[in-house]
């Protein structure tokens, strides 16, 4: 008993050190069992020992050896997703990533929610060049085992970098077809969205840097969504920089004129930016949309105040009303 607890707080120290996938692809997790369905006894001794050898030969980092007491150990049950999982990784140190990929696909095959055969799958497709799969893998990683923090942090900060990549790979996807097949537009929808989901959490952690760049990787792949921008914008308000927030509004409301909180948004960058006479338009436009606004209104108020503050701009301002 006291020998699990110490080989559990060992784990978890080492999952603490961790800062790549590289390092989590060998640290044990909660959701790999080591299960053997409709087995039966003396096929379990028989499998016992090489499967017993390829687990020391992974902790000596001894891959080839691993591998091949592990390749015996599936001759004699393959329906174990354990022995696929663990041999993947002896595979991955080889360098035989196509094989790894097709291990860690064998035992989702077995077990589809194995955190630890989609992560390693994902670091098999990423050194295959294949980051759009490597990007789906993360997502199931995500989506399936929201619980694991330390993990989801670390799968994360690698998802960040492959990303980029992923949508480069798909925007080349989507230039060499004139028309792109079903499937590319749902790669590019499911992409954007993902994003954007990502930008709004780390908008709501206010990490407004990090978000910006999750809005951007959205914009590059659907650059007609209303959304994209007014989100953006929002960060560029946080970080007091008007003018990028003006610009971003100005794309939103292109493309939706009657978008009301893009409209306040803008409003709010120009009136920042000195530009009171835009600022008043933006927010008269949000009022005839909405009457009952009343942020808006008591925002209107403070705004004729500066108006009145300044003699000048208020005769400009006329003489423009007059012409009109």
């Amino acid at each position: 008993m006291d020998d699990a607890k110490s080989s559990r707080r060992k784990a978890w120290k080492y999952l603490l050190e961790c800062e790549t996938l590289d390092d989590l692809m060998c640290v044990g997790s909660s959701d790999e069992e080591d299960h053997r369905p409709c087995m039966k006894r003396n096929q379990a001794k028989h499998t016992a020992e090489p499967e017993f050898l390829g687990k020391m030969y992974l902790k000596r980092s001894m891959w080839a050896q691993a591998a091949q007491a592990l390749t015996e150990a599936i001759s004699l049950n393959n329906n174990n997703s354990s022995l696929f999982s663990n041999r993947s990784i002896a595979l991955l140190k080889l360098g035989q990533f196509k094989s790894a990929e097709a291990d860690c696909t064998k035992a989702l095959d077995i077990k589809k929610n194995s955190f630890k055969a989609c992560l390693r799958r994902a670091i098999a497709r990423k050194y295959q060049g294949k980051y759009i799969d490597a990007c789906l893998d993360c997502w199931k990683l995500f989506d399936a085992h929201p619980t694991l923090e330390c993990e989801q942090s670390i799968v994360r900060k690698e998802y960040d970098k492959m990303v980029e990549h992923a949508i480069e790979e798909l925007i080349g996807l989507i230039v060499e077809q004139k028309c792109p097949s079903i499937s590319i537009e749902k790669l590019r929808n499911e992409f954007a969205a993902k994003e954007k989901y990502f930008g709004n959490q780390l908008l709501l952690m206010k990490k407004h840097d990090k978000a910006i760049i999750k809005y951007t990787n959205a914009i590059r792949l659907i650059s007609k969504d209303s959304t994209f921008y007014a989100n953006r914008a929002l960060c560029w308000m946080e970080l007091k920089k008007y003018k990028e927030a003006e610009r971003d509004c100005s794309k939103a409301l292109l493309l939706d004129k009657n978008y009301e909180k893009v409209l306040v948004r803008r409003a709010r960058a120009r009136k920042a930016m000195g530009n009171l006479l835009g600022a008043k338009h933006d927010f008269l436009s949000a009022l005839n949309l909405n009457e009952e606004n009343r942020i808006v209104q008591g925002e209107l108020r403070e705004l004729e105040k500066s108006f009145k503050s300044n003699t000048l701009l208020l005769k400009n301002y006329k003489a423009r009303e007059e012409r009109t």
